[in-house]
């Protein structure tokens, strides 16, 4: 009978997994003060990828908002 080898990878941690993840990903910033703006566009730009990564959205509501969100 021939033996039976299985190897398991180890597990990444959870603050491993959102590094890697942001890591391959564009942030994108939405600015719009309409909600139907917002609700659109992640449909439609979800599953696009430029340069093998993804887009991470970033939304903001104003300019004051968009403002403080590129700040921190």
């Amino acid at each position: 009978m021939s033996e039976l080898f299985i190897d398991f990878a180890e597990e990444e941690s959870s603050e491993k997994r959102a590094l890697l993840s942001s890591e391959n990903k564009w942030k994108v910033m939405i600015v719009d003060d309409d909600e139907g703006i917002h609700e659109i566009t992640r449909p439609v730009l979800k599953s696009l990828k430029f340069d093998n990564k993804g887009i991470e959205f970033i939304h903001a509501y104003s300019e004051k908002e968009a403002k403080q969100l590129i700040e921190t």
